[in-house]
């Protein structure tokens, strides 16, 4: 365990991310590719291998093993790049469709089938099931079931001619099944990759909500802002022209204009510091509330331990605005800083003092420097004589504030 003074390590805040934290996003990303392009290199792999073992005819095993080992490398080389491994971009919409890929992946799916036609061992459907899946997450969803139609109709005329060159008629129970099975492998692939895409599009959205949020507040602050300083300016604009115009005719009346202009400005003065003040007056209770629906928002459990709001309530104007400023800074540090799951919020009122405790279980590192926000709300505990620490232990960051009660201190 470590106990040192300020820090935001992977402590504390915020958002989206991802679909809690941005690590989630990440594991997704991992086990999409592992269930999408790892399945379609395993199937080719597997096959190659079960080709050589179980196959007897030499000539059946090698055409197979080609046609097998040919469509999944290209298959899966058409899946990898609609769904990479790391944060590097999926190609662009629009892209063009890597056709030499595409007629590697059918031209080998449909050889492997037709192969297959003359071994009892060669499970060739899943091949082309793969090729088919690999051309679907290129098409746009309108054609899909087009390419669906045209892998089941390949399919069918492929193993239709082997069975005719093979044994002279055509089975139809064994057709349907191994156009069945090309169907399925297919459309399993194509949902685990719809799935990835889908994820990636509600964690932008939830980005771009949280964005549009503090744009529509700082519009907000912005609109009120312009109001009352374009009301006062307007006046104190059109009463120093007129001073101006009164002065060498009516010094008095100049006199009284000029005592106005600098009445409005002192108004303006006073109003903007209102509208300032307000914007950034902060409310303990509304804040620990305020974190745990943020914190929620973004897929991670927060808890406020009960009988926290009482006690926030109870607390003077001073400890209230800091301990309210330590919640903000401690939720904005677990959403961009922290992979955090868990978080829990305690304010506990003794006799002495009052603490608050904010834990995630998000801890990445356990030494780091203290940051400006950490570092700025240090000195306004302790110029109240209160403080702030953090300690990492069993995979929890843990930010505590104290406020002594009789701290009276404007904050």
């Amino acid at each position: 365990m470590t106990d040192n003074h300020v820090s935001e390590p992977g402590s504390t805040m915020p958002a989206g991310s991802s679909l809690g934290t941005p690590m989630d996003v990440a594991r997704l990303r991992q086990r999409t590719w592992w269930t999408t392009v790892g399945v379609v290199y395993g199937v080719g792999g597997y096959l190659v291998v079960a080709i050589a073992f179980t196959e007897r005819n030499l000539t059946v095993a090698l055409v197979a093993a080609a046609g097998s080992m040919a469509a999944c490398l290209a298959a899966g080389r058409l899946v990898e790049r609609r769904v990479p491994q790391t944060a590097v971009h999926a190609a662009a919409e629009g892209e063009r469709v890597p056709t030499h890929l595409v007629v590697v992946a059918v031209a080998g799916g449909l050889t492997v089938l037709a192969a297959a036609q003359w071994s009892d061992t060669v499970m060739g459907a899943l091949v082309p099931g793969v090729a088919t899946a690999g051309i679907l997450v290129w098409v746009p969803s309108r054609w899909r079931s087009a390419v669906l139609s045209a892998g089941a109709a390949a399919t069918l005329g492929a193993v239709a001619g082997a069975q005719q060159a093979a044994v002279g008629q055509m089975d139809w129970t064994s057709a349907a099944n191994q156009t069945l099975i090309v169907l399925v492998v297919a459309v399993g692939l194509t949902v685990a990759w719809w799935f990835w895409g889908l994820v990636h599009r509600l964690e932008a959205a939830r980005r771009l909500e949280g964005e549009l949020a503090v744009a529509e507040e700082r519009l907000r602050f912005a609109g009120d802002l312009h109001d009352i300083q374009g009301h006062h300016l307007q006046v104190i604009a059109l009463k120093s022209e007129l001073a101006t115009r009164l002065a060498e005719t009516d010094p008095p009346a100049a006199a009284a204009q000029v005592a106005e202009v600098q009445a409005h400005a002192r108004d303006a003065l006073t109003d903007t510091r209102q509208v300032v003040q307000g914007f950034r007056q902060t409310s303990l209770a509304d804040e620990l509330t305020n974190a745990t629906r943020v914190l929620e928002a973004a897929g991670i459990d927060g808890r406020l331990e009960h009988g926290a709001l009482d006690d926030a309530g109870a607390l003077g104007a001073p400890a209230r605005q800091l301990l309210g400023l330590v919640v903000r800074e401690a939720t904005t540090n677990i959403l961009r800083h922290s992979h955090a799951h868990q978080a829990r919020l305690t304010l506990e009122v003794d006799h002495a003092e009052t603490r608050l405790s904010i834990r995630n279980d998000g801890v990445t590192v356990t030494d780091h420097p203290p940051g400006t926000g950490l570092a700025g709300l240090t000195r306004r505990l302790e110029s109240t004589g209160g403080a702030l620490h953090w300690r990492t232990e069993d995979g929890w960051f843990t930010l505590t504030a104290s406020v002594p009660l009789q701290a009276e201190q404007p904050a």
